[in-house]
């Protein structure tokens, strides 16, 4: 009877750890639809949305023709988003999650000619409506933002500093990208092709990198494995030393009491 208490234990600790894994996951595609539906300026209902690709940057190599810098161990989900009303139009939505973040959005518009190619242009109510959804999604404050795009031209090179931010503005025919700098080189970034977001990069919650001159290199033996980030795996590892403690305790529970009723 001890046996068979000691395996429903041990089960039950392990559909708790998997139940962890599935909904670290989901909640990962629930953002990403999240986007998609309440943050890009499309009516999602018009749209087919499918997730095409789950894994890891090291195995997707689709993301080099975009030019972004990503780890090996960086998450990647991949949508496509195919038109019902008619037209032609096809997008490509590209997410890398790093610390449970948002990094990088990538919305590739290549295949939709009815944004790339005929889209209106620019205008900064485009760009404050942006930042005002972004601002709901992420949760990151983006008021200052967009207090600093009044009175500016988006169709000029220009970069503009107010209290702690400095904003760039870099725009080269249809395309204009906009950059927001914090003194600790944290960044926000997005880009435009004509009026419809093509691409944001997010790094204000991600853990910095000391240069070298602010923290000397560890050595060797006390780095941690390459693209190992503890935090990330903290709990499972402890829920499975929980479930290897607890079986071999209850196994040398049953023991015990088998030994003393084949003494008696």
């Amino acid at each position: 009877m001890k046996g068979r208490t000691s395996i429903v234990v041990f089960i039950c600790l392990l559909a708790v750890l998997l139940q962890i894994i599935v909904v670290s996951a989901s909640t990962e595609q629930d953002r990403a639809m999240e986007f998609i539906q309440n943050v890009l300026p499309i009516n999602s209902t018009q749209w087919h949305i499918e997730l095409k690709v789950e894994g890891n940057a090291s195995d997707i190599s689709r993301l080099d023709k975009y030019n972004i810098s990503v780890r090996d161990d960086d998450k990647v989900l991949i949508y496509f988003l195919g038109s019902m009303v008619g037209t032609a139009d096809g997008i490509d939505v590209n997410f890398v999650i790093r610390e449970n973040q948002f990094i990088y959005g990538i919305i590739d518009i290549d295949n939709a000619p009815s944004y790339s190619t005929f889209g209106r242009p620019l205008e900064v109510a485009n760009v404050t409506n942006f930042l005002a959804k972004y601002q709901s999604w992420s949760g990151l404050d983006s008021i200052k933002m967009i207090e600093m795009l009044s009175n500016v031209n988006l169709n000029q090179n220009n970069s503009i500093s107010s209290s702690n931010l400095t904003m760039t503005i870099t725009s080269i025919d249809a395309t204009t990208k906009l950059s927001w700098m914090l003194p600790d080189s944290r960044q926000f970034e997005i880009s435009f092709k004509n009026y419809f977001p093509t691409s944001f990069y997010d790094n204000r919650q991600i853990t910095q990198t000391p240069t070298p001159t602010q923290t000397p290199p560890l050595p060797p033996e006390d780095r941690n494995p390459p693209h190992l980030e503890l935090t990330d795996y903290l709990l499972p590892i402890s829920l499975i030393l929980a479930i290897i403690i607890v079986s071999v305790l209850l196994y040398r529970r049953h023991q015990k009491t088998t030994n003393a009723r084949n003494v008696d």
